[in-house]
C-alpha cells in the first residue's frame, strides 16, 4: 500500500494492478526500442579503400616525341635534330629530298617531347587520353601549333609485360593559363591502340597498399583484423599483415569465381583508425605548421625574445596590487599542473600573443631538440 501527502494527511492508494492493456503498451515500447535500437547506425570507421589502393592499380606513363608545326615562326628548324625526322616523315608521304639541308630553316616546327598518363584503372584500346607536349630544343612558343601524328611507348607491368606502341598521337597544342609557351596539352590527343590493364593479382592473392599517411604498424594489423573477421566463424585467416605499408589477402578458393566482387566487399569494410603516431609537419618556405591533435609537450619555460610562456606556472588570481592586464609576455598553458599539455594549446598561446609564424617555428625546433615535444618533427 502506498501514500501519498496532501497537506499535512496521508491518504491510503491502492496498489496499481498490471491489466491486459498495460502490458499491451509495456510489449509496445518495448518493440519500440529494440526498433530504434536496430536502426541506430553501428559504430563506423573508415573505409578500407579510402585509405589503401590494390597492388597493381598505379598510373603508368607512356612517352614518345613528335613534330609540332604551324607555329609563326618561333620553331627551332635550324636544328638537324628537327630537321631530319622532318625530311624522314616527307619522304614516308611521297615528297622525298636530296637531303635533310633542303629544309634547314624551318622556322614554323618544333621537335617536342610526350606524355601521356594511364589511370590506375588501365585503358582499353580506343580511349582517348590527354598528352603533355613540351618544346626538346629552342622552340620559343609552341602556340598555335599542331602535333603530327606520333606514336607513345611505354614497358608496362602485367603477365607478359606490356611494350611496344601503345598510343597514337595528334591534333592541337593549347597552352593552358600562365604557363610558358613551350608547354600545351592535346586534350585527348592520345588514342589507345591496345588494352591495358591493371594487373592485381599474384598467386591467387592480391596486396591493399596503405596510404603514406596512414601506414603504421597499428593501421596494417587493424586492416588485417578487419578483413579476417569479416570470414565466417572457423575460417582460417587470409588476410596478413606484411609490413607497415602492405597487407597481403588471400583469395578463398570459394570466391575464385568472382574475385572482382570479393575485393570490392573487402575494400568496403570499415576499420577503425588506430591512435596515429604523432607528428607535426613545418613547410619554412610557406610558414605552414601542422600539428596532429593528439601532440604533447613536457612541461617547459621557454623563452624567446622578450616573450616567457610557461606550461606549468599557475595562473596568477587578480588582485588591486597586481590586476591581470590584456598584453602579457607570458601565457598559463597547463594551470592545474596535470601535464599532457597539447601543442595545439601553445600554438593558441602563441596566436594570443601574436607571435610570429617564423618565431613559432623557431619555438617548435628547440621543443623538439630538447626532448620535450613529444612527436616527431618533419619538414616539407
Amino acid at each position: 500500500m502506498q501514500t501519498i501527502e496532501h497537506g499535512t494527511e496521508a491518504q491510503p492508494q491502492p496498489r496499481h494492478e498490471v491489466g491486459d492493456r498495460d502490458w499491451l503498451w509495456l510489449l509496445l515500447a518495448a518493440l519500440l526500442v529494440i526498433l530504434l535500437t536496430m536502426a541506430a547506425p553501428p559504430a563506423q570507421g573508415v573505409k578500407i579503400a579510402d585509405i589503401t589502393r590494390v597492388k597493381g592499380q598505379e598510373e603508368n606513363r607512356i612517352f614518345g616525341w613528335g613534330l609540332v608545326t604551324g607555329l609563326a615562326g618561333t620553331g627551332d628548324g635550324k636544328s638537324m635534330a628537327t630537321v631530319r625526322p622532318y625530311a624522314m616523315r616527307l619522304k614516308r608521304l611521297g615528297n622525298e629530298l636530296q637531303s635533310a639541308a633542303d629544309v634547314k630553316k624551318l622556322k614554323n616546327v618544333a621537335l617536342v617531347d610526350l606524355e601521356a598518363v594511364i589511370g590506375p584503372n588501365g585503358a582499353r584500346e580506343g580511349d582517348k587520353l590527354d598528352v603533355y607536349v613540351s618544346a626538346s630544343y629552342s622552340a620559343g612558343s609552341l602556340k598555335g601549333g599542331r602535333l603530327v601524328a606520333a606514336y607513345l611507348v611505354a614497358k608496362l607491368p602485367g603477365k607478359a609485360m606490356i611494350t611496344g606502341v601503345l598510343a597514337e598521337a595528334s591534333g592541337a597544342v593549347v597552352i593552358e593559363g600562365d604557363s610558358p609557351e613551350t608547354g600545351g596539352v592535346i586534350r585527348g590527343g592520345a588514342k589507345m591502340l591496345v588494352d591495358v590493364t591493371a594487373p592485381y593479382l599474384k598467386d591467387g592473392a592480391f596486396t591493399l597498399v596503405l596510404s603514406d599517411a596512414q601506414a603504421g604498424f597499428a593501421m596494417a594489423s587493424a586492416v588485417a583484423k578487419v578483413v579476417n573477421e569479416y570470414l565466417p566463424p572457423g575460417s582460417q585467416p587470409i588476410a596478413e599483415a606484411l609490413d607497415t605499408k602492405n597487407v597481403r589477402v588471400r583469395v578463398p578458393g570459394s570466391e575464385a569465381a568472382s574475385v572482382v566482387r570479393f575485393i570490392g566487399e573487402i575494400r568496403s569494410l570499415p576499420v577503425l583508425l588506430p591512435s596515429q603516431e604523432a607528428v607535426v609537419v613545418i613547410n619554412e618556405r610557406t610558414g605552414d605548421i601542422t600539428i596532429t591533435g593528439d601532440v604533447e609537450i613536457g612541461p617547459v619555460v621557454i623563452t624567446h625574445g622578450a616573450m616567457t610562456i610557461s606550461t606549468v606556472t599557475p595562473k596568477p588570481m587578480p588582485s588591486e596590487q597586481m590586476p591581470i592586464v590584456t598584453e602579457s609576455e607570458w601565457l598559463v598553458i597547463d594551470p592545474q599542473r596535470k601535464g599532457g599539455t597539447k601543442l595545439a594549446d601553445l600554438s593558441a598561446a602563441l596566436n594570443e600573443l601574436k607571435v610570429p609564424v617564423k618565431d613559432k617555428i623557431a619555438i617548435i625546433v628547440n621543443l623538439h631538440k630538447t626532448g620535450k615535444l613529444y612527436a616527431k618533427l618533419k619538414y616539407e
